[in-house]
């Protein structure tokens, strides 16, 4: 293992640094998603208060797409695109200088956070729409 790490580049030992725990962080976020836990609805506790305050403002019970627009800076999103962005930097240095691997890895990573964003809003239009 030493004589391979060795064998890298610095910019590929950066890469890879940045690669590996990205992707181990966003695969455990998927195994979450996966099985339910995945954002601020993960505790489903109940609490009962009896309040007698008559000057409160109503409840904002507007579905979540009505108030957010297409979220890319979120965890996932950087996640994502470091995880993205890092690995083709790490495979694009062998074969392109090292600025170049890393700006086409800056742009992927960057249409890869941008089609997470896409893809999470419509699923919450799916789930608003009653389809889920």
């Amino acid at each position: 293992m030493p004589a391979w790490w060795e064998s890298l580049s610095t910019f590929q030992q950066i890469m890879f640094a940045i690669a590996v725990p990205a992707t181990l962080i966003l695969f455990i976020f998927l195994i979450l998603m996966i099985i339910g836990i995945d954002g601020s609805d993960a505790f489903a506790g109940d609490l009962d208060v009896d309040l007698d305050i008559s000057d409160i403002d109503s409840i904002n019970v507007e579905p979540i797409t009505d108030i957010s627009g297409l979220r890319i800076l979120t965890i996932r999103g950087a996640l994502t695109f470091l995880s993205i962005g890092a690995w083709m930097a790490y495979i694009l240095d062998n074969y392109l200088q090292s600025w170049l691997a890393g700006l086409i890895g800056i742009i992927s990573g960057a249409v890869a956070a941008f089609l997470v964003a896409l893809a999470f809003k419509a699923s919450l239009r799916l789930e608003n729409e009653g389809n889920i």
